[in-house]
Order: structure tokens, then sequence, then C-alpha cells
């Protein structure tokens, strides 16, 4: 495998430094209204305290938030970093990867434990329409993790 051009990897670092700014950007001026607590889990979990309250809800937003955000931003990353990569964003298919005459087409997922039953039943049904459709593979491509940590419902 060839090395990566160097102009590739320095526009990688320029999107993810920019998006690292609108994530801090977007922290900084998160409001209450914002947050959409939820007073019936909190007190199911004994949460009483004003700033604990806050606390929890304010890091669950900025979680749900990034995460879907940093996805996308890999394959963005994955698209300008690599050979013959394309991004399509589509279920069953974000990325697709021409090697050799065989298309390739990667739904991409951060890590092994960052999708849930019905998301990869949808992901799954889609892409066995895709491989009937054209002769391409499929996969689940997984950002972090080991293969034994792989959720079953994943495997």
């Amino acid at each position: 495998m060839a090395p990566i051009d160097q102009s590739k990897i320095q526009e990688a670092k320029r999107i993810v430094k920019e998006k690292i700014k609108e994530w801090y950007e977007n922290i900084r001026c998160l409001n209450l209204e914002d947050i959409e607590p939820n007073i019936f889990l909190a007190g199911a979990l004994g949460i009483t305290d004003p700033k604990e309250f806050i606390g929890f809800y304010v890091r669950q937003h900025v979680e749900r938030s990034i995460v879907t955000s940093f996805g996308f931003l890999i394959e963005k990353v994955a698209s300008i970093i690599g050979d013959n990569v394309k991004l399509i964003r589509r279920t069953g298919k974000d990325l697709e990867i021409t090697r050799n005459g065989q298309t390739y087409y990667i739904e991409v997922k951060s890590g092994p434990i960052s999708c849930n039953k019905d998301m990869i039943e949808n992901i799954s049904k889609k892409q066995l329409e895709i491989k009937q459709e054209e002769n391409v593979i499929v996969c689940l491509g997984l950002l972090y993790g080991k293969k034994e940590n792989v959720f079953g419902i994943i495997k």
C-alpha cells in the first residue's frame, strides 16, 4: 500500500479541527431548554441535586449530538485519505470503495456497541437488498474495538 499523500492528511486534519471547534461552540452556547431533561428518569436514578441533574443531562445531550457528528466526520476523513473511496451516506452504504474491479459498500459505525437491535436489523435488511441488486460486497465497518466485544446482534 502506498503512503498517504501529505496534502490529504493536511485536509483531513483541517476538517477535524473545524469539527472540534464547531462542537466546542455548540457546547458553549448550550441552553437549558436544549437539553430536554427527563424528570422521570432523573427521579428513577435518584438524581435530586440540581447541579447533578443539569450535569447529567448536559453530558447526555453532548454525547448524543457528538456521536452522530463524529460518525459523519470519520466517513469524511476516510473519503479524503482513502484511495478510490467515495462518500455516499445511504443506509447500508456510507462509503464505496473500488479495488481490483470489486466494489465494496461499507456502513460505518464508530464501535462495537454503537448500534441497537433496530439499527442493525435495518442496516442488514438494506445491505441484503443491495447485494441482490448489485454485484458488490457489503460490510459493517467499525472504527474501534475488538472482534470479541462486538454485540451478538451485530455479528
